[in-house]
């Protein structure tokens, strides 16, 4: 008595697996997708006030919300709006194998991460959520001949 095993579909497979090492060569589409959501998200922290986990900014001091009122500025009662600079200067750049995604204006590092007497509010950064949605995107990328 004997028991043959024969497997079949390898060229389909080999041609699938040649497909995502292409594919992994260069991410930048999947990149331009997770780029979107970045801006999105972190749009969204200025709009709510909050950190990307949804945590509440530290309210603003009595002393300054008074003097951004005087200046009739743009976000006179907003947290980190000011005159909406630090807000519209997210940027990205894409590589085949890595993204960097951040915010142009040179105060923001004093205003994610605190400084003197500046609190941190962080804006920029990544929640589980996002994470997840990030790898869903890079995993449908390199699996979807047609994506």
């Amino acid at each position: 008595m004997q028991i043959s095993i024969e497997v079949t579909g390898i060229d389909t497979v080999s041609a699938y697996l040649a497909g995502m090492e292409r594919r992994a060569k260069n991410l930048v589409p999947a990149w331009q997708l997770i780029e979107q959501i970045l801006i999105s998200e972190t749009a969204d922290n200025f709009k709510t006030e909050t950190t990307p986990e949804g945590s509440p900014w530290q309210a603003l001091s009595p002393q300054y919300k008074a003097s951004k009122r005087k200046r009739e500025s743009v976000g006179a009662n907003r947290i980190l709006v000011l005159d909406d600079i630090m807000r519209n200067s997210t940027d990205a750049n894409l590589f085949p194998s890595r993204m960097e995604f951040g915010v142009t204006d040179d105060k923001a590092p004093w205003h994610q991460f605190g400084a003197g007497n500046v609190p941190a509010r962080p804006f920029l950064g990544v929640n589980a959520e996002i994470n997840t949605a990030i790898i869903d995107i890079i995993a449908d990328y390199l699996t979807d001949e047609t994506f």
